[in-house]
């Protein structure tokens, strides 16, 4: 995983690469932890992902409801890789609407509809 940070806009990417799984559990939760703690922005890049299980989900949910919590932004790019969504609809996490904390519409499994 690479961390790449714009001090000027205080925005952080996190790069990540092959299968994000329980193995890669603890790495993962160390590298978005420390990117919110450095970024009011944080964007994690999938590009190079090949596989992403429960873990992972919940991990990226946590820091998005951190992100929440602090007043920053946490968001994955989009559009979503297909092994992304299988994993997010197989895992129950697709949702019509973010959860109570969702205050401003981001979260990372609400269907986005395009017009």
């Amino acid at each position: 995983m690479e961390f790449k940070w714009d001090e000027k806009s205080r925005t952080g990417q996190i790069i990540m690469a092959g299968e994000l799984n329980i193995e890669r559990a603890a790495e993962l939760r160390a590298a978005l932890a420390d990117a919110l703690s450095k970024a009011d922005r944080v964007v994690v890049d999938l590009e190079s992902v090949t596989e992403i299980t429960l873990p992972g989900l919940q991990l990226f949910c946590s820091a998005h409801r951190t992100a929440l919590a602090g007043d920053k932004c946490f968001s994955l790019t989009r559009p979503h890789p297909e092994f992304l969504v299988r994993a997010i609809e197989a895992a129950g996490f697709s949702r019509h609407t973010g959860c109570h904390l969702d205050r401003d519409h981001s979260c990372l499994w609400a269907r986005r509809t395009t017009s």
